[in-house]
């Protein structure tokens, strides 16, 4: 089976779909394997503030909270515009797997929403109906998770929930 599922996982400063974007971690996963080189791009909240995107005063407290190693993508001198980490999620998931690949997020309304909003008048890097929500599965409760190496991390915990899915369908027999 080729690698068409998606976990995608973004950090962000706000919880509505015009947040702003610190950073996007994805990888490709399938039954057995998972892609753990995946994608990953921090984001400069300047260029996010440009574009209209939101920050909530809850959210950043929230920030404040966690680890220096978490918190240190707010000043990560590898940021890069939003426009092109946007380009270059649409390059690595590749035009040739628009109609196949499979996006997970945690829910889907949440990633994949700020996405879909993010991307604004372009086309997704994905077809619609083909997204998955990791939440949803999840919710049996019956499946424990997997650690994370580094929470609040969007490509560590992209990969842990690629494992806690794996995890789930080797429980129900997939």
């Amino acid at each position: 089976m080729a690698m068409t599922n998606i976990m995608v996982d973004l950090e962000t400063l706000d919880t509505k779909a015009s947040a702003v974007i610190l950073s996007i971690g994805a990888c490709r996963f399938d039954e057995n394997e998972i892609d753990n080189d995946g994608f990953y791009r921090v984001i400069t909240i300047q260029s996010c503030i440009d574009e209209g995107r939101t920050i909530s005063g809850s959210t950043l407290k929230w920030w404040m909270d966690q680890s220096e190693r978490a918190k240190a993508v707010l000043n990560d001198p590898a940021a890069i515009p939003l426009e092109d980490a946007l380009n270059d999620l649409r390059a690595w998931i590749g035009p040739a797997n628009l109609k196949t690949a499979q996006p997970w997020g945690n829910s889907a309304r949440f990633d994949l929403g700020i996405l879909e909003h993010a991307y604004g008048r372009q086309e997704l890097p994905w077809m619609f109906y083909n997204e998955k929500c990791f939440r949803m599965l999840k919710s049996g409760g019956k499946v424990p998770k997997p650690p994370n190496a580094l929470a609040h991390n969007a490509l560590f915990d992209a990969i842990a929930q690629a494992q806690h899915v794996q995890a789930i369908w080797k429980a129900i027999g997939k």
